[in-house]
């Protein structure tokens, strides 16, 4: 039902993208105007200086597209792409004081650095929307296969980050053999121990376990597979 907004094609979702970004710029530009100013002063000044608005948009835009914030996919979202959004904001902030002295503009000095923080938390926050979005989306479209890492370490870490980018299956919980990590939160999945293993495959909760433990002797691992196989789910490795 959902799976062609999941498929739109590539130049579909950066257009929407940029008009997402390009929405966004005349309203935090309000929003600095109304945090700056009291509210009986604020029509005034937005009758001196709507001219800003649509010229910070247009100017915008082209910002928009030099620093190429349409290219960041949404599940490739990372912090260095917070910094580029924010050193996309302080160059927009830069063009609305030069707009605002070239026009003669009646805007506070302190709008546009309001504006610059507002539209950095804004971008920042709709692109972790929108990977939440679509992660949901990708849930409802398609029976994807529960599945428990064994092994929380970092080689568990980095895997889970890779299967939520999957539309085949998603991560439920950790199994871990350390017991301190036993009801701990990793990567925002819950560390089991090994026992439960046994009633969550059997409620159906877990079908599958995937093991990433690469420092696992070869015996270990052999054994480790043949006591997972046992419970009925799939063992991989």
């Amino acid at each position: 039902m959902y799976s062609w907004l999941i498929d739109l094609p590539r130049a579909v979702k950066r257009a929407l993208l940029i008009t997402l970004d390009t929405a966004l710029i005349p309203l935090c530009l309000f929003l600095a105007f109304a945090l700056r100013l009291d509210p009986s002063w604020l029509p005034i000044f937005l009758e001196r200086s709507w001219a800003l608005f649509p010229l910070l948009t247009v100017a915008g835009i082209a910002v928009l597209v030099v620093w190429r914030l349409d290219s960041f996919k949404i599940h490739a979202f990372e912090a260095r792409a917070s910094i580029r959004f924010a050193f996309a904001s302080a160059t927009m902030a830069v063009i609305a004081m030069g707009l605002s002295y070239t026009f003669q503009l009646d805007v506070p000095r302190s709008v546009p650095i309001i504006f610059a923080a507002l539209y950095t938390l804004c971008t920042v926050c709709s692109r972790i929307g929108a990977q939440a979005f679509f992660e949901w989306l990708a849930k409802r479209s398609s029976r994807m296969i529960p599945v428990a890492v064994y092994g929380a370490g970092a080689a568990g870490i980095q895997l889970v980050s890779a299967l939520r980018r999957s539309r085949e299956v998603t991560p439920i919980a950790f199994v871990d053999d350390n017991h301190t990590l036993h009801g701990l939160v990793v990567a925002n999945l819950p560390v089991r121990s090994p026992a439960t293993l046994q009633g969550m495959v059997a409620s159906g909760r877990i079908q599958r376990v995937l093991i990433a433990i690469p420092s696992l002797s070869r015996i270990r691992r052999r054994q480790l597979i043949a006591d997972l196989s046992r419970l009925g789910a799939e063992v991989q490795v």
